[in-house]
């Protein structure tokens, strides 16, 4: 009898707040895990139903779908708090492309190169 009435008052408690057994499940997610400065981050809640803290850096917002930062080379930890529990997502955040610097290294290089040839043309030993 008691065990039947145990279940009833927790059956009765699920059903008039469903987040109880939903808080198992907090986290955020990000649209992306690499970012380049400036960029925005978006940063989803589950469940969305719940409002959280969320910390990126310096920056603190409240936030119950979801929430936006824009991405900066000194922070790369997003963090999320909701009664005591806490949710994180390590992030990469770069300054440029690896190409565009290989990019920029190799049109550097061949202008040097070409300056080495003309001077060398035209001031003939002095080079």
């Amino acid at each position: 009898m008691a065990g039947r009435l145990l279940t009833g008052v927790l059956a009765l408690m699920i059903v008039q707040n469903p987040l109880v057994l939903a808080l198992d499940d907090f986290y955020i997610k990000t649209d992306n895990l690499k970012y380049q400065a400036g960029q925005i981050i978006k940063v989803n809640v589950y469940p969305d139903s719940i409002r959280v803290k969320i910390s990126y850096g310096n920056e603190v917002k409240y936030a119950t779908k979801n929430a936006e930062f824009n991405a900066k080379t000194e922070f790369n930890k997003i963090t999320a708090e909701y009664q005591g529990k806490q949710s994180e997502v390590i992030i990469f955040v770069s300054e440029k492309d690896r190409f565009k610097i290989f990019m920029e290294i190799i049109v550097f290089g061949l202008l040097n190169y070409f300056l080495y040839v003309a001077l060398k043309k035209y001031l003939g030993g002095f080079v």
